[in-house]
């Protein structure tokens, strides 16, 4: 499959920012936003992103000093801001790819590099997931090669149920074969052996630091570990009810798809709609209709964007309460059955049979495939 630069991308017909995602003549799914609303949705404002990326980056530093205090209550202090910032720093990575955060793309990029130190996506260029994460706007698909469905199906018995009774009680595990699956591909793959080099450095470097802290403290190493599960947890919980994209391997024959297919297969998770603000916790990432409308709008302008295209209806919107409810009752269920279907009823979108995806960041993990 043939990248393109993402600068290449916002001039190009196929992805500019003013392209309509509905096709003509079909019922409309939301109000198109004019000209002008557009023009100032793209509007860049760096100091509000650059107020998040020091709160990230020394929040970073602040949680790792806190984890290594002997205090219990300061360590746990540390987990709560280690998830909060490594979090933010996998955002604004996304942010970054999409270069919504400065006018000038070598410091987007650069950042990019740097941000990805924190939430273990440096394992790979960050050119690399840029290119991915932007083919998966241009062609409306998930892409992941590792099925993790069938591979719990062909399991034996035993370790199946040692994996399923692990993420019965939320422990991701099934997200850490994948990241491993991931770090070791390169050494088995001819394709990628130009990224040997890098993994190794990126595994023992990271080895080199959690050895520090247990020199230090040996039970900063466990308060580590338990902030990247809650990095991973609120990931999968985050971005689980966005997409019901086809997911395909990373180089596929890209499918022929009707033009409002986006808009249709794509759903956004609030903390609140009435509450706005609550949405900034995770820098509006849940406004996922309104990123894929315009997706170079950076991430303080998605709210009025999203408010603009639905007014106040709710068919593309899943609120908290329903968010948790059913995450939490199809955990198990999604990993056998797959994403499942969400259903309107009326102005309101159910997810009772929408089990969602496990975890698909395309702006984190790359696909490596043999393709």
């Amino acid at each position: 499959m043939m990248h393109v630069d993402v600068a290449d991308r916002l001039s190009s017909p196929p992805l500019s920012p003013f392209t309509p995602c509905g096709a003509p003549g079909a019922s409309p799914l939301f109000t198109e936003l004019s000209r002008p609303q557009k023009q100032a949705a793209l509007t860049l404002r760096p100091l509000l992103s650059c107020a998040v990326l020091a709160y990230t980056l020394l929040g970073y530093l602040v949680g790792l000093a806190c984890v290594l205090s002997v205090s219990p209550l300061v360590a746990v202090a540390g987990i709560a801001l280690l998830i909060h910032t490594t979090v933010l720093s996998g955002l604004l990575n996304h942010e970054l790819i999409h270069r919504s955060v400065f006018r000038n793309h070598r410091v987007n990029d650069l950042l990019g590099s740097v941000v990805s130190l924190l939430n273990g996506a440096c394992h790979v260029p960050f050119a690399l997931l840029r290119r991915q994460h932007i083919a998966h706007h241009s062609n409306k698909v998930g892409y992941d090669s590792f099925s993790i469905t069938e591979w719990v199906k062909g399991l034996p018995r035993l370790p199946r149920i040692i994996l399923i009774t692990l993420e019965w009680f939320y422990f991701p595990i099934l997200s850490f074969i994948s990241r491993g699956r991931a770090l070791t591909y390169p050494f088995r793959n001819k394709k990628y052996h130009h990224l040997r080099f890098r993994v190794a450095v990126v595994i023992l470097f990271r080895m080199a630091i959690l050895i520090l802290f247990y020199i230090i403290n040996s039970w900063s190493v466990l308060s580590v570990f338990i902030s990247h599960i809650g990095m991973i947890s609120v990931f999968r919980l985050y971005d689980c009810y966005h997409h019901t994209f086809q997911v395909i391997p990373l180089g596929s024959k890209i499918p022929v798809l009707p033009g409002n297919y986006e808009q249709e297969r794509t759903f956004s998770s609030l903390l609140s709609r009435e509450h706005a603000w609550l949405n900034l916790i995770f820098l509006n990432y849940g406004y996922h209709n309104a990123h894929h409308y315009l997706f170079a709008a950076p991430w303080y302008h998605l709210p009025t964007i999203d408010r603009l295209m639905f007014g106040e209806s709710n068919q593309r919107h899943i609120l908290f309460r329903d968010w948790i409810t059913w995450y939490h009752k199809n955990r198990i269920r999604r990993i056998f059955d797959g994403l499942g279907s969400p259903r309107i009823d009326g102005s309101q979108v159910k997810i009772d049979s929408f089990y969602g995806i496990i975890m698909n960041l395309s702006f984190m993990d790359y696909d490596y495939n043999d393709e």
